[in-house]
């Protein structure tokens, strides 16, 4: 069978390796690659072996996304004229636009219903549209799917995006000696920029003083930027480019603050409490905020009283507990089996 996956984010590196490793034996996987930063250098690395295709630019603002995806949908054009796939995927819409009209199936994920185009656009050319049960309340009563009808457009599965990848995971103790951590408390921050059109209106929000009394109170800040600037050089340890132990980091960290949602539930995931600061009220979100697993505010004077209360001793392990009883779905077999559902 022939399988075309679309990755067009650093975390869609993630979302599907599992899967992907697992296919690839017994079927024929071409990775379609948007040239945005590191990404492609990123998805050589990490998919030795595999058919990689880069697949039209990275443009920021909205008439250069609408610019870039009229140029990959004749660049997928092109794809399956000269090689039709059996099943297209992605994290987002991109390869369905031109899959439908063609009649090949796009099984799409997504887990940003605020982010409205894009979850309307994954819908509209979507075959068969994963999301997140923690979504299923927010959506109109005509797609809930209450019964879980295994036909139906629409499925729903119990977990996040990032159990795909962190499901069991077993992070590297030597990334700390790589990164001179060794019996060194440390703090993850990540700080996204409005590149993205989901984060377009997002309002800086300058975590100096957060820094500064992390600092005072003997953490290293482990600050890894969207975008470089010398904001807060002389209060953290910045960070740029790829980070292959980013995960195992993130587990080692006492603390993460971050205006990404990925990295804030990735952390979450692996215990660590996490102070979102994205400023975006997000529903799949919501189950780990519900755990006291992300705090989320963008209030200067909240994000120091959470950094005084994420940091209590024995916090942090009282996380582990909530984390291993809840019981989330394999994501990585939702998606093997979903796809390989349209074998011949």
């Amino acid at each position: 069978m022939k399988i075309l996956v679309d990755m067009v984010h650093l975390a869609d590196v993630n979302f599907y390796k599992n899967a992907l490793n697992q296919l690839n034996k017994h079927h024929d996987v071409t990775i379609a690659v948007l040239n945005r930063g590191n990404l492609l250098k990123v998805i050589t690395k990490e998919y030795p072996g595999f058919k990689i295709v880069p697949l039209g630019k990275h443009y920021s603002g909205k008439l250069g996304k609408m610019i870039g995806l009229v140029q990959r949908s004749f660049g997928f054009l092109s794809l399956y004229l000269k090689g039709r796939p059996d099943v297209v995927t992605s994290f987002g819409f991109y390869p369905g636009v031109v899959a439908k009209p063609m009649g090949i199936p796009a099984v799409l994920f997504h887990d940003d219903y605020e982010y409205q185009f894009m979850f309307n656009m994954c819908n509209r050319f979507a075959t068969r549209f994963f999301i997140p049960d923690s979504i299923r309340a927010k959506l109109p009563a005509n797609l809930q799917n209450p019964n879980n009808i295994k036909d139906a457009k629409i499925q729903f599965y119990n977990g996040f995006k990032e159990t795909a990848y962190l499901k069991n995971f077993k992070p590297d103790p030597s990334c700390l000696k790589r990164h001179n951590l060794v019996d060194q408390p440390f703090v993850f921050c990540r700080d996204i920029d409005s590149i993205s059109l989901n984060y377009d209106d997002h309002e800086l929000i300058d975590l100096a003083p957060a820094f500064q009394k992390l600092k005072d109170q003997g953490y290293v800040i482990l600050y890894y930027p969207e975008k470089d600037h010398d904001r807060y050089d002389g209060l953290c340890r910045k960070m740029l480019g790829g980070i292959p132990d980013i995960m195992s980091l993130q587990y080692y960290a006492s603390l993460t603050i971050s205006s990404g949602d990925t990295i804030a539930r990735e952390s979450a995931l692996v215990g660590t409490p996490v102070i979102y600061v994205g400023g975006r009220q997000m529903a799949v979100n919501l189950p780990l905020e519900k755990m006291g697993l992300i705090f989320s505010t963008e209030s200067q004077e909240r994000i120091l009283e959470y950094v005084d209360k994420l940091l209590e001793p024995g916090f942090k392990d009282s996380l582990k507990k909530k984390i291993a009883e809840a019981g989330w779905e394999d994501i990585t077999k939702v998606i093997t089996t979903a796809l390989e559902s349209y074998e011949s």
